[in-house]
């Protein structure tokens, strides 16, 4: 398995995926976690990044409300298969209302789980450059195994 970087921005339970940015630009923007989220968005976009918002409709007893920035991300994890029907009914809906990219994805902190959710591409990747421009070209493909 290849492993590429990236890191999540979270907000009072609001999570970001942020890819196509290196090691680098974070040493050179230290600080750039304790920015206002359209800021934080419009820094990435300005420097090339990708910025995923992962699981837009998670509820739990430490999230103050749901943020929804449709147009400050790139794309929407409209299906995470560690959340209810629910959730990734109401994100498979943002993402359409809005014409956003949608990514399958497993936001997995516990262990075994009964499916699993991805995203494939075609080709082997050699960066997250590959996997960002297969996206933005539609050349991927969702899947969600049973396991």
């Amino acid at each position: 398995i290849d492993v590429f970087f990236g890191w999540e921005f979270s907000l009072n339970g609001s999570d970001f995926l942020t890819y196509g940015l290196d090691k680098q630009w974070l040493l050179e923007h230290e600080d750039c976690h304790s920015l206002e989220i359209n800021k934080y968005c419009d820094l990435v976009h300005d420097s090339g990044g990708f910025i995923v918002h992962a699981h837009p409709f998670r509820e739990a007893f430490y999230i103050d409300m749901i943020r929804l920035l449709p147009r400050k991300v790139d794309a929407i994890e409209s299906f995470n298969a560690c959340r209810s029907d629910f959730e990734n009914k109401l994100a498979d809906e943002y993402a359409d209302n809005y014409s956003l990219l949608k990514i399958f994805a497993t936001d997995n902190h516990i262990g075994h789980r009964e499916k699993i959710a991805a995203v494939e591409i075609s080709e082997k990747a050699a960066s997250i450059s590959d996997i960002i421009e297969s996206i933005l070209e539609n050349n991927y493909q969702n899947t969600v195994m049973e396991l």
